[in-house]
């Protein structure tokens, strides 16, 4: 069977792609794999490989192959092979990894990975039974060594050792609790061992620097999730002196073996077993504080490593981002410690420090963690923001960073460490030049959705430390007026766009607390329950708008500005004037392609308090820019955002006079008008649509009826003479819907009466969910016209032989769900006959009906 096996393995390995060959051989390797015949063929094949007849040289399909079937079969079924198998797999795999080791004929990198693996699962499968499976992988060290292929026997010493927890918690269900309890056990008292071979290669074997490193980390405590005490703490390591080792490779190793250092040094102080803190492991928090404050240095410019020679951008953001992780582990988990020189759960101190090294410590320590936020890079500012998050909770865990673990001097440090933070995090929301030299609003540059991500983490982190900033002498805490005044003050001094856009996309965000007090107060009676203006409330909030007509134009301020009006409106009702003040700057992004739709969508969503609490004269101004714009629109604009600003431009003029209203549409339709004749039906349609829209912002109901006279002619004109064109049709459609709101009630308009002709037309050249919509109001709005009833029951006795069929062949759910709406508007508003209600009762609609309201659910 290895012959056969070798040739599927070859097959599967050098065959052609896709062919019906290989995958010939990969099916019978699949279902060989599962019989008993498998083990014997596999070692066959491992134990006299097949060879390329020219080179000699193994060939890596067959031996792949074969590897993979034994750590299979080692997985599934080793207890179910007899201990001579036992001794036969074991032996085999010794011999191949040593031959690994001495000599270049061995297995491919690939299947000596594997090999060490299976070993691995071996040593943990049968722990109680062999007993000296250390020796025998150390004999395997010691034959590199003597072959000067040192390198080879520590990385099989490394990947076999680091594969035993892993190995561990993939076979714990072998065994009951007593038993997982006993392994655990044997298995911690090999600690020692790991460590010792760690620091051989680590100091006798660069090469391997990077396995080793891998080792120690599958040993680090947490590694068998399950029984959380198993492996190595931040005390095993510390009293090794690996703590020291693993700092100096953080700081000046090469990127990955750096990461490594510093994930296995921040991952064993995180303990979660809830038992007192060993003097080792106190001593550890300690020393490794020192160590990070030692080294602050790292993260200034034109710093030199430990080496002495001068450390690249690289290094330096690769040091910084290990110190951030071990800074931040140990704030999260023994903060305490450092802070406040206190073992948690204790009255006790820890009396190796003298009063003045306590805060020294503390102060330092927090002057790290401002340096990390600080740095420019997000991987090294983003763990810290948790720490932040909750530095001025009063009820945080006993294990976490709080300011109520420092002393007084230390609490009156601590607002110049916080003052000093709100400013580097602002700096970190800042977009780079080359972003803001764009005048774009989003990008699919990785760096670009990175830093938005970590904008709104900051956002949150800063509301936070906001809402219980510590207060003067004698003052309650929780000053974010102050907090928020010194950012405005920030944004009228500012001439940056990237400070300008963060400090407004921040302030967006800060508006809710000044919210917060309002809508928490149980009584509105509760006189402190409303801002107090002196203190800085609505006028901090209305400031920001006051200070944001002096900043320079851009995209990014038109949309920073655009933000904050909405956060703003969405807590407090605003005054006109404040809406008009708003819209008069966020109108100048009209000028910007990036910036146009997210300004006319604010200025429409302004536009109904402005009308519904201005004079005509007090936002003459910005109809005036609004004119001004419509007739400079810019042709990368889309037609929905030309179709906004068409629409909110009408709104505004609501209330103007008639020669007015005249003069207006003169100047912003005539053009339109003009197009809407053309052959072209591309042209056509989107002149239509634009008419729609400007009609859809007409206020007054005698101006709108006006237009619709005025614009009906050409329009029907034009719908008819593309009456076959798609595009049209849907353009005509959404014109109907914005026409009715403007025809009078009394009687059946002439205009109504076209339009469901023309539906009736369209609707025979296929189901069209606003086509429906349109009839749909046309019948609610003549409810009770008794003359308009015997119309549409006329209307309806021709539309009866097209419904069913329509939607048999158009059947898509919200065509369905819009004839349903039509069809009840209908039985709403109409007195029908008989025929009809018995069309709404009969079980083919009900079924119809009943399954497109489940779809559209």
């Amino acid at each position: 069977m290895a012959e056969q096996l070798a040739a599927c393995a070859r097959q599967l390995f050098e065959g052609e792609s896709g062919s019906a060959e290989q995958r010939t051989a990969n099916v019978w390797i699949m279902q060989f794999q599962q019989h008993d015949e498998a083990w014997q063929a596999a070692l066959q094949l491992l134990e006299m490989p097949v060879r390329d007849p020219l080179t000699h040289q193994t060939l890596a399909g067959p031996e792949l192959v074969a590897m993979q079937i034994l750590r299979l079969k080692t997985q599934q079924e080793w207890t179910h092979i007899s201990d001579q198998q036992q001794q036969a797999v074991r032996q085999t795999l010794l011999k191949l990894l040593e031959i690994t080791c001495v000599a270049d004929g061995g297995l491919s990198p690939v299947s000596c990975r594997i090999a060490c693996v299976t070993l691995a699962d071996i040593v943990v499968k049968s722990c109680k039974t062999w007993t000296g499976w250390k020796n025998d992988v150390q004999r395997l060290v010691d034959a590199g060594i003597a072959a000067q292929r040192q390198h080879k026997g520590a990385a099989v010493l490394a990947e076999v050792l680091g594969a035993i927890p892993l190995q561990i918690l993939a076979s714990e269900r072998m065994w009951i609790a007593d038993e997982i309890h006993q392994i655990l056990t044997l298995f911690q008292a090999e600690v020692e061992e790991v460590m010792t071979a760690v620091q051989m290669i680590l100091s006798n074997i660069p090469d391997e620097r990077s396995n080793a490193l891998r080792c120690l980390e599958c040993w680090i405590v947490g590694c068998v999730p399950t029984h959380e005490a198993f492996g190595l703490t931040a005390a095993h390591l510390f009293t090794r002196g690996l703590i020291d080792e693993l700092f100096n490779i953080v700081i000046s190793g090469n990127e990955e073996q750096a990461q490594l250092a510093a994930g296995i040094v921040a991952d064993s102080f995180v303990f979660t077993v809830p038992a007192p803190l060993s003097e080792t492991m106190i001593n550890a928090v300690l020393h490794s504080g020192l160590r990070l404050v030692e080294a602050i240095p790292v993260f200034r410019s034109d710093v030199r490593s430990p080496t002495g020679e001068m450390m690249t951008k690289e290094q330096q953001t690769t040091a910084c981002r290990g110190i951030s992780r071990i800074a931040c582990s140990l704030a999260m988990n023994h903060a305490p410690i450092l802070l406040w020189n206190q073992v948690p759960g204790t009255q006790a101190t820890i009396g190796s420090f003298t009063p003045e090294q306590k805060s020294s410590l503390s102060m330092q320590f927090l002057e790290l963690l401002l340096a990390c936020s600080s740095y420019d890079d997000i991987d090294v500012v983003q763990p810290t923001l948790e720490i932040w998050f909750f530095f001025l909770e009063e009820s945080s865990s006993q294990s976490e960073a709080s300011w109520q673990l420092l002393d007084a001097p230390g609490k009156e440090h601590v607002v110049s460490v916080l003052s000093r933070l709100v400013n580097a995090l602002i700096e970190r929301c800042k977009y780079p030049q080359w972003f803001v030299d764009k005048q774009q609003l989003v990008s699919d540059d990785l760096e670009i959705e990175a830093i938005s991500d970590l904008r709104r983490e900051i956002a949150d982190t800063m509301l936070s430390l906001f809402s219980k900033w510590p207060g003067g002498p004698g003052k309650p805490t929780g000053d974010y007026a102050s907090c928020v005044k010194g950012i405005c003050q920030m944004l009228s001094n500012g001439k940056d766009i990237a400070l300008i856009d963060a400090l407004l996309f921040l302030l967006s965000y800060m508006v809710e607390l000044f919210d917060a007090i309002s809508s928490d107060s149980e009584s509105e009676d509760d006189p402190e329950s409303f801002l107090d203006p002196e203190s800085g409330g609505i006028d901090v909030l209305l400031g920001v708008l006051d200070r944001a007509l002096n900043l320079p134009m851009h995209p990014l301020v038109i949309n920073g500005v655009a933000q904050y009006l909405r956060s703003l409106s969405a807590s407090l009702a605003l005054p006109a004037s404040v809406y008009l003040r708003a819209s008069m700057i966020i109108c100048q992004g009209l000028q910007y392609t990036a910036s146009f739709p997210v300004a006319v969508q604010s200025l429409l969503h302004s536009s109904s308090p402005i009308t519904k609490y201005s004079t005509v004269e007090e936002r003459a101004s910005l109809l005036q820019a609004l004119l001004q714009f419509c007739s400079t629109l810019q042709t990368k604009i889309s037609q929905e955002s030309e179709g906004d600003l068409l629409e909110v431009t009408f709104r505004i003029s609501s209330g103007v006079s008639d020669a007015d209203f005249g003069a207006l549409c003169s100047t912003v339709l005539s053009n339109l008008t003009v197009r809407v004749q053309s052959g072209n039906p591309i042209e056509a349609s989107n002149s239509v649509y634009m008419l729609g829209r400007a009609l859809g912002g007409v206020q007054d109901q005698q101006q709108g009826s006006a237009l619709v006279d005025q614009l009906w002619p050409v329009v029907s004109a034009c719908l008819f003479q593309h009456k076959g064109d798609d595009i049209c049709r849907r353009a005509g459609v959404q014109f109907f819907l914005n026409v009715i709101t403007h025809l009078q009630k009394e009687g059946v308009h002439p205009i109504e009466a076209q339009i469901l002709d023309v539906c009736l037309w369209w609707y025979r050249e296929g189901i069209a969910p606003d086509i429906l919509t349109c009839c749909s109001r046309i019948v609610a709005r003549q409810r009770n016209n008794s003359g308009f009833q015997v119309s549409a029951e006329q209307t309806f006795e021709v539309w009866k032989g097209c419904v069913f069929g329509g939607l048999t062949r158009y059947a898509d759910p919200f065509s369905l769900y819009s004839f349903s709406v039509f069809l009840l508007t209908f039985v709403a508003n109409c007195t029908m006959s008989q025929e009809l209600l018995r069309m709404v009762g009969c079980s083919q609609w009900r079924a119809s009906y009943h399954s497109t309201m489940k779809q559209i659910k």
